[in-house]
């Protein structure tokens, strides 16, 4: 599997993510990738961070 490169969207997660909060702020560990959930035109969508 290749990481995805940090500020790719993606409009769902894989199975089997983890949340963590940080500073505030909601975050989804996936086997070691993180996202932060954003809102895009009326929909959730997913960035992948550095965290």
């Amino acid at each position: 599997m290749v990481a995805p490169p940090i500020g790719a969207i993606v409009t769902y997660l894989p199975d089997g993510c983890t949340t963590i909060t940080a500073d505030n702020t909601l975050y989804y560990n996936c086997s070691g990738i993180y996202y932060q959930p954003l809102f895009e035109n009326g929909s959730t969508v997913y960035q992948v961070v550095r965290f």
